[in-house]
Formats: structure tokens, sequence, C-alpha cells
């Protein structure tokens, strides 16, 4: 009896290449349509870390001082079931000024003599870039004369928080109230698509 072999195949036929190559083509326009949804998710979440360890830094603020870093007193509430953004912004100074350890914004950003530092990297001299090292992700910035503590999206932290006393508080919470608009739409009248924020109070 005669056994005879099949001959070993050499390579892809061009029918089988052509397969293949469409297949790599397709999964590769799926990823590449996903990757902004992707690079949104990953940036959001970032928000939600420094959110988080501003939290903390607050939380240990309050331990020492038995009360949260307040805005001014008449901070824009005047009677407003919501705080005006340019209230909620100046939160951001406040933030840095209290956690930081640069509380006297001496333009220099650096940390004061004898300050608690509450938030680590959170001063502006850490955030600069010098001697050709840049620092990474900024966590604050030069603002109105002074510094402000922003996301990772470069935008200002807002930050908002009054009296424990004050009657009618427009506030979400009845401590303070912190929030990332985390790239929601700035022509928006009064950032209203707020489903986009990233809040202390939800989502």
């Amino acid at each position: 009896m005669r056994i005879v072999k099949d001959r070993v195949r050499a390579g892809f036929t061009l029918l089988e290449l052509l397969i293949v190559i469409s297949v790599v083509a397709v999964l590769a326009s799926i990823v590449i349509a996903s990757l902004p949804g992707i690079m949104a998710n990953i940036k959001r979440k970032s928000i939600r870390q420094f959110v988080a360890e501003l939290e903390a830094g607050l939380e240990d603020y309050k331990q020492d001082n038995a009360i949260y870093p307040l805005n001014p007193e008449g901070g824009g509430a005047s009677g407003s079931s919501k705080v005006d953004d340019g209230v909620a912004v100046q939160g951001a100074v406040i933030l840095y000024k209290h956690l930081s350890g640069d509380f006297d914004m001496d333009g220099q950003g650096t940390v004061d003599d004898d300050m608690t530092i509450y938030v680590e990297r959170l001063d502006n001299w850490s955030n600069r870039e010098r001697n050709g090292r840049k620092p990474g992700q900024e966590r604050s910035a030069p603002f109105q004369g002074g510094y402000a503590v922003v996301d990772p999206l470069g935008g200002p932290v807002r930050y908002v928080a009054f009296p424990p006393n004050m009657k009618n508080k427009p506030t979400r919470n009845p401590t303070y109230d912190m929030w990332s608009v985390a790239g929601a739409d700035a022509e928006h009248p009064d950032f209203s698509d707020e489903a986009k924020w990233i809040t202390n109070w939800g989502n």
C-alpha cells in the first residue's frame, strides 16, 4: 500500500492575508474610535483621585483647626439657592492657602516656615518647571496675583464652605462643597451640564 504524504505549505495564500489584514484593520478602527472615551475616563479617574486627596487634607485640617477653611463672609450667597461660580473659583485660592503650607502667597510659591502641609506637592514651587525638569501633573497654578489649586485638566477646583451657624446655606453638603467642572462646557450658562462635574456630593 502506498502512503502519500501531504506537502508542507510554505505560507499563506493571498486570500488568507487579505482576511487577516481586514480583521486587523477593523480591530484598529474600533480601538481608535474608542480612544477619546478611554482617555476621558482616565482623566476623570485622576480627577476623582485628586479630589479625594484634597478631601483627606481638609479632614486633617479640620482636626487641627476644628473647622474647614471658609469662604469670605457673605461670599456670594446673597440669598440665592446656588453659589456664584466666581465665588467657587475663589475657593481654589482658599484651598491652596490652607492646604499647601504657602499661606502668605508672597509670590515665591514656596512653603512658609512652621506651616503645616496638608496636601503634598500642592505648593506652586513644586509645580513649576525648573532646570529642565517638568513637574508632571500640575496641582496648582498662578491665579489673580496668587495661586489656586487646579485639577488634572488644568481648571481651578471649585470649593465653597460657609460658617456652620449660617442659615440657608446655598451648598449641597452641610460642611463644604468641592467639585471639578471636569471638561464641562464653559460656554454653557452657569455650567449647567452638571452631569459632567466630579463632585463631593454625588456621581
